[in-house]
């Protein structure tokens, strides 16, 4: 069962500024009933009544803030700042193991041409260093730690370059 909403939002708020927002919310989204005689090899339920998806979180949003200006007749400036966030959730559900909610912010800076032909920036990702997972998952044969998972993106510095051919 998933019921919920989304909702996204694109605001001018200058000729140069935009903001640009999404949210979602998910007021249920969980296993319906088990069906009789379904298991995994080891003998645990693969539908659990009721009990809330892994992975979706009940809230997710963003919110970006994007600024582009002409410099000069043949580039633009342009930059952005992003905020993610998801609330807390499961990471996988026969433990329960609950991940806490996280925001991560990622912002953009470079000079592009007008018509996007090419693109030279510098980028930050996870400026804050936010520490998470993505995923989480069990490892029942290792008994200090039996809940085990991916890291999300550690604080990344970048440079971009891009250049369009053709038309």
């Amino acid at each position: 069962t998933t019921r919920g909403f989304e909702l996204e939002n694109s605001l001018q708020l200058t000729r140069d500024l935009r903001l640009d927002t999404s949210a979602t919310w998910l007021a249920d989204a969980s296993f319906g009933k088990a069906v009789p005689g379904s298991s995994f090899a080891a003998g645990l339920p693969i539908l659990r009544d009721g009990r809330r998806l892994a992975i979706p979180p009940k809230f997710a949003g963003t919110a970006t803030l994007a600024f582009d200006t002409p410099v000069s007749n043949r580039t633009n400036l342009s930059a952005n700042l992003n905020l993610s966030y998801l609330s807390s959730h499961f990471g996988q559900v026969e433990r329960d193991v609950k991940q806490p909610g996280r925001a991560v912010i990622n912002m953009n800076l470079g000079l592009r041409d007008p018509d996007d032909r090419w693109y030279a920036g510098v980028f930050v990702r996870n400026l804050t260093k936010a520490d998470y997972f993505d995923v989480t998952f069990d490892q029942p044969l290792v008994f200090s730690s039996p809940s085990m998972g991916y890291t999300g993106e550690p604080r990344t510095f970048g440079v971009t370059v891009r250049v369009r051919f053709g038309s």
